[in-house]
């Protein structure tokens, strides 16, 4: 799977407030690569938008993305207010 923007360094998660959310965050958007599958991101569609998903970056933050063929499309990282407007 290809990602877009500086996920492919490892490095988008700028947004958050400190540094262990950041490196979580890195941490589940390598899981998301290498396994989206994986239980641990808890990846799932969200109602009502059929081309967003959501994963799990803590209990919580979560990010919305939009996959396209093999690629992943970070829209949104925040707490779960962003699920309000994905």
């Amino acid at each position: 799977m290809e990602a877009d923007n500086d996920f492919r360094n490892g490095n988008v998660s700028n947004t958050f407030d400190n540094k262990k959310n950041s490196k979580t965050a890195d941490k589940q958007f390598i899981k998301l690569l290498e396994n989206p599958k994986t239980i641990l991101l808890q990846l799932k569609k969200m109602q009502g938008h059929p081309d967003i998903w959501e994963i799990r970056i803590t209990k919580e933050y979560r990010t919305t993305l939009q996959i396209e063929n093999d690629l992943y499309r970070i829209r949104k990282i925040g707490t779960h207010d962003i699920l309000k407007n994905p």
